[in-house]
């Protein structure tokens, strides 16, 4: 009887350690041990790194904050209308940019600056509004002195709204980059062929922001227009009217 137990605990032991010896060497058995949290490691260090490099520490700020002695008439915000993006794309050297001006006191000015990645000044002006809200395209020249914005070139802008020109650090400010791209020839075919709404269209596939909501202010009562700024978190402010340009007055300094 002895003999038999102390057989079979001989036997019992050697497979156990020849289990052993086994799953500690076996890279497949390893490896189904701990899946999930090496995955999941290498995931998340990935979509850091792509978060990271697609922020380029470069400035951004599409609503303006109050200040002391704001010539505000209500609680609404100066906003820029653009994605909360480090950098946003045009086609164009001479592209359209969007503001909502909010109504203020009393008639004033707004100053549109735009500079290149190397922090010098390429083109700047002030545009005269009158009191009532609204929004704003400012249109980019393309001029004897300004040729239009350079292809795969940063450029930082700024809309100041000056409630005291004598205390320019009350002024109300958003800002943000714009880039230039090269569109394909198979592309730009197919943009001259289409209206307004599939050029918005197809802009927007395309990720090229200024020129979706530029195409889609040609037809600001369509669908499209609030379907463009619902999408980016502005779909209140859809129904303002486009301020036409009659009722502004621009000079410029380039």
């Amino acid at each position: 009887m002895l003999s038999r137990q102390l057989n079979f605990l001989t036997k019992f032991t050697s497979l156990t350690l020849v289990g052993s010896f086994i799953f500690f060497n076996s890279p497949n058995l390893l490896k189904a041990q701990t899946p999930n949290s090496s995955s999941s490691y290498s995931s998340t260090n990935t979509k850091n790194q792509a978060k990271n490099s697609s922020r380029n520490g470069l400035p951004v700020n599409r609503i303006a904050g109050g200040s002391r002695g704001s010539c505000l008439a209500s609680n609404h915000r100066l906003v820029a209308l653009v994605p909360e993006e480090n950098i946003n794309l045009t086609a164009s050297n001479s592209p359209k940019l969007f503001f909502y001006i909010p109504a203020t006191t009393n008639p004033h000015q707004i100053e549109f600056v735009l500079r290149n990645q190397n922090d010098e000044l390429v083109y700047e002006t002030f545009i005269d509004i009158s009191q009532q809200s609204g929004i704003v395209s400012i249109n980019l020249p393309n001029s004897a002195n300004f040729n239009g914005l350079e292809v795969n070139q940063n450029y930082h802008w700024y809309l100041s709204m000056i409630c005291d020109p004598m205390r320019r650090s009350h002024d109300l400010v958003v800002e943000g980059w714009i880039r230039r791209v090269e569109l394909e020839t198979a592309l730009k075919q197919k943009l001259q062929d289409f209206n307004h709404i599939k050029q918005a269209e197809l802009y927007h596939q395309k990720g090229i922001w200024h020129d979706a909501l530029a195409a889609s202010a040609e037809e600001p009562n369509s669908s499209q227009w609030s379907e463009l700024l619902n999408s980016i978190g502005l779909e209140d402010l859809a129904q303002e009217p486009l301020i036409q340009s009659d009722r502004i007055s621009t000079s410029a300094r380039q």
